[in-house]
């Protein structure tokens, strides 16, 4: 009875009246789904520090269970503990877990920490995992360029055209690294590309950005 009232007032947004009745539930019978739906509702509330206390009672009784690996990894990057969020998404990836999204944040996570090494192997097991979504495509381009590594970023932009004809944004991107290159004649083709894409916006952009490179 406490449990369906819990479920009813969750969904109705009465989070405080469905706390109440799902930790009615709790003492008398803790169970992996009441820790869950627990963990949920502070979850919608934003009080993560609560989410996690609960998703952590849930891994007591079952350590094997990927998607609690994943909540956590989510709320402690919500939170700004990147270090906590990596070992709970790795965690899942050593249960064997093959997930685009988790390979994704784990590269975004590596690379603001400063590690583009592992930022790249996790952007290639997210192309790898799912080799047509481009914003794999355009994350591990970002990390090559940074990294001064134009012709493995240019490698990134050309399949993402090769994927989405129209991307203005990797045409842009695709301009910065031959004009980084020093290629000023190709990284002009991009900028009449862009306008060919009414995108005059991005290619003023890079006109400017090349202009100021061939005057140095």
């Amino acid at each position: 009875m406490h449990e369906s009232l819990g479920g009813l007032y969750n969904k109705r947004g009465e989070y405080d009246q469905a706390l109440s009745h799902y930790k009615s539930v709790l003492k008398a019978k803790p169970s992996v789904q009441i820790y869950r739906s627990i963990a949920d509702v502070y979850e919608k509330q934003g009080v993560y520090s609560k989410s996690i206390e609960y998703l952590r009672e849930v891994l007591a009784i079952n350590p094997n269970l990927t998607d609690i690996y994943i909540r956590l990894g989510d709320l402690y990057a919500r939170e700004g503990n990147d270090e906590e969020a990596i070992r709970n998404y790795e965690m899942a990836i050593e249960l064997d877990l093959i997930s685009f999204d988790v390979c994704m944040n784990l590269g975004h996570l590596y690379e603001s920490r400063g590690d583009e090494i592992k930022a790249i192997n996790y952007f290639q097991r997210a192309i790898e995992i799912s080799p047509t979504r481009i914003d794999s495509y355009f994350s591990l381009g970002d990390v090559y360029f940074k990294r001064g590594k134009y012709d493995e970023a240019m490698h990134c932009f050309k399949k993402i055209i090769q994927l989405v004809p129209t991307s203005a944004h990797a045409y842009r991107r695709l301009g910065d690294c031959y004009n980084y290159k020093g290629d000023s004649s190709n990284a002009f083709r991009q900028v009449e590309k862009l306008k060919s894409l009414n995108r005059d916006d991005l290619a003023d952009e890079l006109k400017k950005d090349i202009e100021a490179r061939t005057s140095d």
